[in-house]
């Protein structure tokens, strides 16, 4: 029997005052198992990372003093998926022990086991209590709780983490959930959960709960591909699939700072919408990287197998990281004019019509074109063919934002259904992206394409920001916890500019006339162009523009930023170790 560590036990009692009652606490650390990894499993080595070798194993819920188990299908070894199949159980500080599957959902994806001998073990196990109702609020406090990275084998106790409801909607039709060279992770399609609580390999048939500790999910590595956020597919829907009863808990008073995010939401979300834009350009995922042309095979030398890994990883974070072709959050600026603001950023593939898809305006058609555009702010105006039947964005139209003022980021799901929503703090109010002019301000709650163009709130459910320049050209990522937002403030100053005037649409965009490579060694020239006139040639490697300095394209791009076709500035460049200084008119960007 092993004993609980320290850190596990420094931990726990960490953990105690934030999951309430000391039985809801005895539940949570004595109710999930682990499942792990055998030679057949479909996971794949973290090899040439800093965990070599290393094997994930999966996560199995004890849900009465009968023995039996919940998990799902993703949680299962490969090839062990039949009924009667016995699998090895990892119990926390106890013995290994044997259960046996007994029952598939066929929906839910749900499995039941049982253990053998469960008189045996189950004085090691505290069956969880499962909430009477899987209806929770967005912006409920939950808990994730698995055998993320071989917690259970490794450290005798589960690992946890502490988030919120973001997100309730289904996982449409699709492909299924992808990983590292190219494993299928999940299959489901179907109602989620969708938390900002941490969701790891290993989680997959891992518990989420209340702030009570009650059962109200199974954590799946299943995903929304514009959202790229942790779900849990809803308990009572896998014990409806699998015709499995268990006592049911009272019910709980939710925490009241969830309830008032979560009422402060509802209102501000009444003022989005989603919208639908036409992309005779593509949907911007990044084109020409094949598909790898061989599997991973055990078979390969170790050093075949990192290359195709690396391979892999690439071909899979471009398909499923990089934009996606679906109807994007938007905000409702004006409903008589057709007035309604989202990120440039989302007119990925020269869109510049589309249409709004909300099932609020009851098979309304509404055709948008885009009148207007504010690339410094990162915005685009469009306006629909009549007058939209929805409220207008609850805005605030002068900010006083300040570091460590509370927010949460809202998007609308691509379905049409609720509103999605993170919360975080602002983390910085004066941030100047290399690029751009800004200022922006940056929040770290998690967000992801499904919030790109939506609404930054206040707890009075008050717009304060729009999520801005979020995309695969930039150089923080998704759910990355690093989020720029264009200030209502200043948004309010370029409506009117970009309703009347078109902002920056059509207005000539000023360039050098260069190609350049991440070294920002000039490769090719183009003919007549400012820098040509100018005899830069190509190996020059630009250094300087003006008194700023080029060390990428990022400060090159920052340095053009609010330049206009005519301007004349001095480019400092570097041919045979020696610098020149160069005269250029700035041309049009084509």
């Amino acid at each position: 029997m092993r004993s609980l560590p320290y850190l596990s036990l420094v931990f726990i009692h960490f953990l105690m005052p934030l999951l309430g009652t000391a039985a809801a606490q005895e539940s949570i650390l004595r109710s999930v198992v682990g499942l792990p990894y055998t030679s057949n499993d479909r996971a794949e080595s973290l090899e040439g990372t800093s965990l070599m070798n290393f094997r994930v194993g999966f996560s199995a819920v004890v849900i009465d003093d009968q023995g039996h188990l919940l998990t799902l299908h993703e949680a299962l070894p490969k090839g062990e998926t039949t009924v009667g199949t016995q699998l090895r159980i990892i119990i926390p500080n106890g013995p290994e022990a044997q259960a046996t599957i007994i029952r598939h959902g066929e929906t839910s994806t749900g499995v039941l086991l049982k253990l053998d001998n469960p008189s045996e073990f189950l004085k090691y196990l505290s069956p969880i209590t499962v909430a009477n109702t899987s209806k929770r609020t967005i912006g409920s406090e939950v808990w994730s709780i698995g055998n993320a990275f071989n917690a259970l084998e490794q450290d005798g106790a589960a690992s946890f983490s502490r988030g919120r409801i973001s997100g309730s909607y289904d996982i449409l039709p699709g492909p299924p959930t992808r990983g590292r060279g190219g494993n299928i992770l999940s299959s489901y399609q179907g109602p989620v959960i969708e938390v900002s609580a941490a969701v790891n390999d290993g989680n997959q048939g891992g518990a989420l709960t209340n702030s009570a500790g009650q059962l109200i999910g199974l954590l799946s590595l299943g995903l929304n591909r514009d959202r790229k956020m942790g779900t849990a597919i809803p308990v009572h829907l896998i014990l409806e699939d699998l015709d499995f009863s268990v006592h049911l808990a009272d019910d709980i008073i939710e925490d009241d700072t969830g309830i008032k995010w979560g009422q402060a939401a509802q209102q501000a979300s009444k003022g989005m919408t989603l919208i639908y834009l036409k992309r005779p350009g593509g949907p911007g995922n990044p084109s020409g990287l094949r598909r790898p042309l061989r599997t991973i095979d055990d078979t390969m030398p170790a050093y075949q197998r990192k290359i195709l890994q690396e391979q892999w990883d690439r071909y899979y974070h471009f398909q499923q990281v990089f934009y996606t072709d679906q109807a994007v959050s938007a905000l409702v600026i004006d409903p008589q004019e057709g007035l309604v603001l989202t990120s440039l950023k989302n007119l990925h593939g020269n869109a510049q019509e589309g249409r709004i898809v909300d099932p609020r305006l009851r098979g309304t058609h509404h055709n948008l074109t885009v009148i207007g555009i504010d690339r410094s702010l990162d915005l685009a105006l469009l306006k629909s063919d009549q007058s939209i039947d929805l409220p207008a964005a609850h805005i605030k139209w002068k900010t006083d934002l300040a570091v460590g003022d509370p927010i949460a980021i809202l998007g609308k799901h691509r379905d049409g259904g609720d509103f999605t929503m993170t919360t975080g703090v602002i983390s910085a109010v004066d941030r100047k992206p290399p690029g751009l002019r800004g200022p922006f301000i940056q929040v770290d709650a998690l967000a992801n394409y499904g919030n790109l163009g939506g609404a930054i709130m206040n707890k009075k459910g008050e717009i304060i920001a729009l999520p801005a320049l979020l995309g695969p050209r930039t150089p923080w990522l998704i759910n990355s916890g690093v989020s720029m937002a264009s200030d209502m403030a200043d948004i309010v100053r370029a409506i009117p500019i970009m309703r009347e005037l078109g902002g920056d649409l059509g207005r000539p965009r000023p360039g050098l006339g260069v190609m350049v490579d991440v070294e920002m060694q000039v490769t090719e020239v183009v003919p007549e162009s400012g820098a040509g006139n100018a005899g830069v040639q190509v190996g020059d490697k630009l250094v300087a523009i003006d008194d700023g300095s080029i060390t990428d394209l990022y400060d090159l791009r920052g340095l053009l930023a609010g330049k206009s076709v005519g301007d004349k500035l001095e480019l400092t460049v570097q041919r045979n170790g020696e610098d020149l200084i160069l005269n250029v008119t700035l041309g049009q960007l084509e």
